[in-house]
């Protein structure tokens, strides 16, 4: 369900990507949008029906992002999340406001909770768990 948010609904986000592929999660998804703004589909998901009447109102775009694969970089050829992963790693990707909090696994269960005291309706909450020191993932 749309969560009683309007059709039209003046959201205030720029991008949302969508790893579910729900009726609830486009629905939701699509009005905290501003208008002009992007919903990605992320993933490939079973046929959804869902309201998209907020798609031509707020006029936003809808896109999909669901492959990748080896890719060639500074003559390296590897999986696209590896290269991914060693830019993060070495600072060649920005990575500022992507993650708001960095958590270690045995604290995930705080992913969920909204940092300083934010109200459950603030999104700009971005969590990654980091793996335990030692194990073979750890920097």
């Amino acid at each position: 369900k749309s969560e009683g948010k309007p059709m039209a609904f003046p959201g205030a986000i720029d991008v949302v990507y969508d790893t579910i592929g729900k009726r609830e999660t486009f629905e939701v998804g699509s009005r905290v949008l501003r208008a002009r703004s992007t919903l990605v589909k992320a993933g490939v998901h079973g046929p959804t029906w869902w309201e998209d009447t907020p798609l031509y109102f707020k006029e936003l775009s809808m896109v999909g992002s669901n492959a990748f694969g080896f890719e060639e970089v500074d003559g390296v050829r590897r999986h696209g999340i590896a290269h991914y992963l060693d830019f993060a790693a070495d600072g060649r990707v920005d990575l500022t406001g992507m993650l708001t909090h960095t958590l270690a696994l045995d604290d995930w269960r705080d992913a969920r909770e909204c940092p300083n005291g934010a109200s459950a309706g603030d999104f700009s909450h971005r969590s990654a768990i980091r793996p335990p020191a030692g194990s073979s993932d750890s920097a």
